[in-house]
């Protein structure tokens, strides 16, 4: 894809980003589905179910969400619903896509800040699961990696809705 302000290689760069790390979150999937099927095997068969699954799973539901959800965003995936659509003109769709698109590249910006903060006391304080002891910051660091990548995301998609729709034959 080519980005208004960008080029094709840091637009397609971008992308790569997205993919890949909503690649690593199906693969935190594909590993919880695994690891909840052994569990399951093993408490039903030796009644010897494998501890810390529940906070192993806890934490891999980040990773999941967060490492997927600015790939969902970009493909367009996400539910939406069209409440002024059939009524209003292209001029008021166009605005109220930038301004939604806008309020959530915010709400996103927000979220990533705090993500961070957090991360930092988390460090510091030492703070790690009950059951296994895995430290809680770098699942913050995720929360804030996957909410920048989607507010910058949302950026791309309030710059486009700015624009309007593209016109073809020049």
């Amino acid at each position: 894809m080519n980005d208004a302000g960008a080029s094709a290689g840091e637009a397609s760069r971008f992308d790569r980003i997205v993919r890949g790390l909503a690649l690593v979150g199906g693969l935190v999937l594909l590993a919880m589905v695994l690891l909840t099927v052994a569990d399951v095997v093993a408490r039903k068969i030796a009644n010897a179910p494998i501890f810390g699954v529940q906070n192993i799973s806890e934490l891999a539901l980040v990773v999941v969400v967060f490492a997927a959800m600015a790939y969902c965003g970009r493909e367009r995936g996400h539910v939406a619903v069209d409440l002024i659509g059939a009524f209003a003109g292209p001029r008021v769709l166009r605005i109220t896509d930038t301004l939604v698109s806008l309020i959530g590249a915010a709400i996103f910006f927000i979220l990533t800040w705090r993500a961070l903060v957090a991360a930092g006391h988390t460090f510091s304080s030492g703070r790690v699961s009950n059951l296994l002891d895995i430290p809680h910051w770098p699942f913050y660091g995720v929360i804030a990696l996957g909410s920048m990548l989607y507010a910058l995301v949302q950026v791309i998609d309030a710059w486009r809705a700015a624009r309007g729709p593209r016109r073809s034959g020049g």
